[in-house]
C-alpha cells in the first residue's frame, strides 16, 4: 500500500530533533506545513503516475474537499483520507475523533495557503477566485441542523463541533431539493461557472436522486510572466527557428505529424533556474507574484525517459534544486529558454484513483462514517461522486488555469545549466506552485504533457 509522503521528507522530519520531537503530542507548525505542502505535492504526481497520455489535476482543489470529507468523517473514514490522500501524520493530531480544535491544526496550512493567494491577488499581483459551496437536501435537517433532536450532554458537545465545522470548513450553504434534478444541477453548474470564469458550464452531467449533499470546490488564477528588466519575457518564435531547433519532437506523437508545429516561445536572455540531475531537468519561470515572499512559480520538469520516469520523485527532485540555487548568483543562471504553448482541458471521476492508493472507506456505502456531516446514520451515507475537472493553458503574456471539485453524498439505497539554449522539446511534467519564503512548495496545478493536438 503506497504513502503519499516521500521516504525522504519523513527521514527529514524524523532525524533532526530541532524540529520534531517524538515525545510531544503535536508536530510544530513549520512541520505541519511542510507535512501538508509535500502531502500536496506528492497527491499530485501520484495521480499522474499512471497515465499513459496528458494529465492534469488540482491538488488544491482536491485538497479543499478532501478536508471537508475527513473533517466530517470517523475512524477509517477521516484516517485513510489523511494518510494516504493528504500525506498527513492522523495520530499526530487526534486522540480521538471528536475534536474540532485539534482539526483545525490539520487544515490550517492548507487555509493558510489560499488566504496568502487571495490577499496577493487583491494587491493586484494576478487574478485568483476561488470558491467552496454546499448544497443540501431539504429533507435532511440532520445537515442542515445537525442540533435539532439532540438534548443530552455528549450530544449537545457534538453539536458545538458540527455547527463550527459547517461554519469554518463547507463555506457557502444552501438548501436545496434534490426531486427538483434539473434545477439542482442547474445551479450547482452555475456556480461552478462563475467560480472558473466560465470554463466549466456543464461540469456535473447529472445528479443521483437519492443524492443528501453535494460539496464544491472551485479555483481559477491567471498571472503573466514576471521579468525584473522589462515588460516582455516570451515572444513567439520564428517558424525556421522552431524547425531548426525542435530536434525532431513537436509533441504530436510522431515527426511524421509535424509539419504544421504548434506555436512556440522564446524568451530573451534572462536569469531562469534551471537544474539537471542527470536524468530529469528542471526549470523553475517566475510569474508576477504579491511579493518575494510569495510567488507563483511554473515548474517543468523534463525527464530523460518518460516511460521509465516516476513522478512521485519530483518533490526530492526539487528540493535539491532548490538548494542549488540557493547558493547561486543571478549572474549564475542566464539561458534563453524555449517552450511550447498548450492548453489542455481533464474531466474525470478519481474515486478509481483514490482507490488505488488504497482508500476505500469513504466510498463504501457499508463502511462509510460521515458522522461529523449526518446524525441520520440509517441512510449509509457514503460519497458516490467525486468529480474533478481542470483546465491550463500557457501563453505568451502568462498562464491561466481553473479547476473545480464536487463531492457528491449518497444514500446506500544535480548540475546546472547556465549561459545556455534551452529547448522544451521532448515530453514533461509541469506544476504550477505557490511558494512562500522558507516554505515548501504548495502545488496549485500538476500535469503531464505528450502529445498535443
Amino acid at each position: 500500500m503506497k504513502l503519499l509522503v516521500p521516504v525522504f521528507f519523513g527521514s527529514f522530519s524524523l532525524a533532526s530533533s530541532s524540529r520534531f520531537d517524538e515525545n510531544k503530542r503535536y508536530q510544530r507548525k513549520d512541520i505541519r506545513d511542510d507535512e501538508a505542502r509535500l502531502g500536496l505535492q506528492s497527491l499530485g504526481f501520484s495521480l499522474l503516475e499512471n497515465s499513459d497520455g496528458n494529465g492534469l489535476v488540482s491538488p488544491v482543489s482536491l485538497a479543499s474537499i478532501l478536508h471537508l470529507l475527513a473533517a466530517g468523517g470517523v475512524g477509517d473514514t477521516r484516517s485513510e483520507i489523511l494518510e494516504k490522500a493528504l500525506g498527513i501524520n492522523y495520530k499526530k493530531f487526534f486522540k480521538s475523533d471528536y475534536g474540532r480544535h485539534q482539526y483545525s491544526w490539520v487544515v490550517e496550512p492548507h487555509n493558510c495557503i489560499m488566504d496568502t493567494l487571495t490577499k496577493n491577488a487583491k494587491n493586484g499581483a494576478y487574478e485568483f477566485k476561488s470558491y467552496t459551496g454546499l448544497f443540501t437536501n431539504l429533507d435532511h435537517d440532520d445537515v442542515i441542523n445537525p442540533c435539532k433532536d439532540w438534548t443530552d450532554h455528549s450530544a449537545s458537545h457534538q453539536c458545538v463541533i458540527k455547527k463550527d465545522f459547517i461554519r469554518e470548513y463547507l463555506g457557502e450553504n444552501q438548501k436545496i431539493d434534490f426531486e427538483e434534478s434539473y434545477d439542482v444541477l442547474e445551479a450547482v453548474n452555475a456556480a461552478v461557472n462563475k467560480a472558473t470564469s466560465g470554463n466549466f458550464p456543464n461540469f456535473l452531467e447529472s445528479i443521483p436522486p437519492n443524492t443528501l449533499m453535494v460539496a464544491l470546490s472551485a479555483l481559477y488564477i491567471e498571472s503573466n510572466w514576471y521579468n525584473m528588466y522589462s515588460n516582455k519575457v516570451f515572444d513567439v518564435a520564428s517558424a525556421g527557428e522552431i524547425r531548426r531547433n525542435r530536434e525532431h519532437y513537436c509533441f504530436r506523437g510522431s515527426t511524421s505529424k509535424c509539419e504544421k508545429p504548434l506555436e512556440w516561445l522564446k524568451s530573451e536572455e534572462l536569469p531562469f533556474d534551471v537544474y539537471d540531475d542527470g536524468s530529469a531537468q528542471i526549470i523553475d519561470l517566475k510569474l508576477k507574484s504579491g511579493s518575494e515572499d510569495d510567488e507563483i512559480i511554473y515548474t517543468l520538469v523534463m525527464p530523460r525517459e518518460m516511460n521509465t520516469f516516476d513522478p512521485t520523485t519530483i518533490s526530492a527532485r526539487l528540493e535539491r534544486a532548490e538548494k542549488v540555487w540557493q547558493s547561486q548568483t543571478i549572474n549564475d543562471k542566464w539561458a534563453v529558454v524555449n517552450i511550447p504553448t498548450f492548453e489542455i482541458k481533464m474531466k474525470d471521476d478519481m474515486i478509481g484513483q483514490l482507490r488505488k492508493m488504497g482508500i476505500h472507506a469513504p466510498f463504501s456505502p457499508k463502511n462509510a462514517d460521515f458522522s461529523h456531516l449526518f446524525t441520520d446514520h440509517t441512510d449509509s451515507p457514503y460519497l458516490k461522486v467525486l468529480q474533478h475537472a481542470a483546465t491550463f493553458s500557457v501563453s505568451k503574456d502568462g498562464i491561466k488555469a481553473s479547476a473545480a471539485t464536487a463531492a457528491v453524498f449518497a444514500t446506500r439505497s544535480l548540475n546546472t545549466q547556465d549561459g545556455k539554449m534551452i529547448y522544451v522539446n521532448k515530453p514533461f511534467y509541469f506544476m504550477l506552485s505557490s511558494r512562500s519564503s522558507g516554505k515548501l512548495r504548495a502545488p496549485l496545478f500538476v500535469g503531464k504533457i505528450s502529445t498535443l493536438v
